[in-house]
């Protein structure tokens, strides 16, 4: 872990950010989400009637 740590604390700011670019920034949106929604795992059941509720409470504010 400390490897790890000093790694990141040891590269240019930039590096980062490059490297997601690289890895990205070609990518089209629809590609980006199918890949980001395969690594998410299934919401519980509090999680979905939690965004049911805040989807029909009107949470627009208005």
């Amino acid at each position: 872990m400390t490897e790890i740590y000093n790694a990141k604390k040891a590269a240019p700011r930039g590096q980062a950010k490059a490297e997601r670019v690289a890895g990205y920034g070609a990518m089209r949106f629809e590609e980006y989400a199918g890949e980001w929604k395969a690594g998410q795992r299934d919401p519980g059941p509090a999680s979905v009637d939690s965004a049911r509720f805040t989807a029909s409470s009107g949470a627009d504010g208005g």
